[in-house]
């Protein structure tokens, strides 16, 4: 007797659990990110979502990965908000190759919007380069990299960074130095 009323028990918590849906921001089209088996949606708050941005965007680049945290429940689904965007790691081992110069930096900035940001960049020059012009290079995008993040909110940076804008507008300022074969951005993200 026990033991069915326990199973009963049991029943109805499975039953009092439903799918709820997960969905990108408007930036990103609001598309399904997926779904999740819960009592109510707002125990999706604060959760991560890692999602490849192809399978979201249409964009070439398969390598890329980005980081949404639910935020707020609407209706019978919940929104997400973009946290950082990353670059596998298998990826930045391909793009270095021998002959060439690789520059990284990583730096913690603050965004118009008093939002705190790590971006963390790799630039790679066409061919082998001393270490004074290699110095000149990183402090230039230092410089650069400064003035764009503190003139621009995070959300727009984000949009820019996902979009290439950011890393071609990078390279052009640095290609008057050096011939500049490919800069990435590693990592950007709150």
């Amino acid at each position: 007797m026990a033991q069915a009323k326990q199973s009963s028990k049991s029943a109805e918590k499975r039953k009092k659990k439903k799918w709820v849906s997960i969905h990108s921001p408007k930036s990103f089209g609001s598309a399904e990110l997926g779904e999740s088996y819960v009592n109510t949606p707002q125990e999706l708050i604060g959760r991560n979502i890692r999602v490849n941005l192809a399978s979201i965007m249409k964009v070439k680049n398969s390598n890329v990965r980005i980081k949404f945290v639910a935020k707020e429940v609407k209706e019978d689904h919940v929104i997400t908000e973009a946290e950082s965007y990353e670059i596998l790691s298998n990826q930045v081992n391909r793009i270095v190759k021998k002959g060439k110069t690789k520059i990284d930096d990583s730096r913690v900035l603050t965004t118009k919007d008093e939002i705190k940001c790590t971006i963390k960049t790799i630039i790679i020059t066409r061919n082998r380069i001393k270490g004074g012009l290699s110095a000149i290079l990183k402090n230039e995008a230092i410089k650069f990299i400064e003035s764009e993040v503190k003139s621009k909110t995070f959300e727009k940076l984000f949009e820019e960074v996902i979009m290439y804008n950011f890393q071609k507008a990078l390279k052009d300022h640095l290609k008057k130095i050096s011939p500049i074969q490919i800069i990435e951005i590693k990592y950007f993200g709150k």
